[in-house]
């Protein structure tokens, strides 16, 4: 015989389950907001657009705090600073776990660091998105040094103030563009269908390898990658090329990416291609002495044709790499991004 729940059996079960609810989460919520944390106040002397309440603030790279509130003006401000005012919140125990330990642990807060030249700049989480974050570190220019508080007052102030340099994300976005922009206008097609025409000379040459008029066959080939290499487009093209690994370089260099994953494909796809324009130049230098039936030449020229396609195709994955993930000039490639 069936029984019918008890209306007073399930709204036990479920008022049970709603405390056990609530308490764990005032349990976890209040370990988690009863953290220490101490306030400072920082003023930025240009835009703070992408600077959000919540961005992460970061002591040379190590999460330690958040933008608790921006503001338009702050309490006490000099009224001929324009800077805008931002409050952050950094965690002490995050602080004194992470920092405070090995060589400095004598200071015991973040303001102790200030007399060592410790700043405040806004730093670039995306290149996509344009969100921005606090970052601490040392300043190398001494900055510190001649920073000007923006306070009336600094010292009646209720939150300590850490110094502020302006950061270069103006020139990053330029520099980007412009790299971006050249990548855009590289012809490609043209290229690899010049690299293509000539690796199907190279390939008909072998074939008749054997023939009689093998000797003929290797001179007009020789001819038609010299006329090739030598004419003013395949000189432009290796021109824009080189210019273009160059350009990319010099903004992963700029912006202290030596060690990042993007970086070590520019180096690499840069001496590929010189290497590979070496070898082109040492095999024409030489045409009209190896032209013997014996010789090395086909060996070389394809062999050195080759690697400037597998460079061409290189250079290809890359652009569209960066093409799809432009944050990537900054941030570097992930291990988990494919080809």
């Amino acid at each position: 015989m069936n029984h019918k729940p008890s209306a007073a059996v399930i709204g036990g079960f479920v008022t049970v389950g709603v405390g056990l609810l609530v308490a764990l989460t005032m349990y976890f919520g209040a370990s988690s907001f009863s953290r220490e944390t101490t306030k400072y106040i920082l003023f930025f002397d240009q835009s703070v657009n992408g600077l959000e309440v919540g961005a992460p603030v970061k002591y040379r790279g190590v999460p330690i705090g958040y933008v608790e509130s921006i503001l338009i003006a702050a309490r006490g401000q000099r009224p001929d600073s324009p800077a805008i005012p931002v409050i952050v919140a950094v965690d002490k125990e995050l602080t004194e776990a992470r920092i405070m330990e090995g060589a400095i642990a004598e200071e015991t807060s973040i303001h102790d660091l200030i007399p060592r030249g410790l700043v405040a700049r806004l730093g670039l989480q995306s290149m996509i998105t344009g969100q921005l974050f606090v970052e601490l570190n040392y300043d190398t220019n001494r900055g510190a040094e001649r920073y000007e508080s923006c306070l009336l007052d600094p010292g009646s102030y209720e939150f300590s103030e850490i110094p502020t340099v302006n950061s270069s994300l103006d020139e990053i976005t330029a520099d980007m563009a412009k790299v971006i922009g050249k990548i855009a206008e590289w012809d490609f097609e043209e290229f690899d269908d010049n690299v293509t025409d000539l690796l199907e000379n190279v390939n008909q040459a072998i074939v008749n390898y054997n023939d009689s008029n093998v000797v003929e066959s290797i001179a007009v080939l020789a001819d038609d990658v010299s006329k090739f290499i030598k004419s003013g487009d395949m000189e432009q093209t290796v021109s824009d090329v080189r210019k273009l690994i160059q350009d990319a370089s010099e903004v992963v260099k700029s912006y202290d990416m030596n060690d990042g994953p993007l970086r070590e494909e520019l180096s690499k796809l840069n001496l590929r291609f010189d290497q590979s324009m070496e070898q082109v130049d040492e095999i024409l230098e030489s045409v009209s002495v190896y032209l013997e039936p014996d010789s090395n030449l086909i060996y070389g020229l394809e062999t050195s044709l080759r690697e400037l396609a597998r460079t061409a195709q290189s250079l290809r994955i890359l652009v569209e790499y960066i093409e799809r993930n432009p944050n990537a000039l900054l941030a570097g490639r992930k291990n988990g991004d494919e080809d």
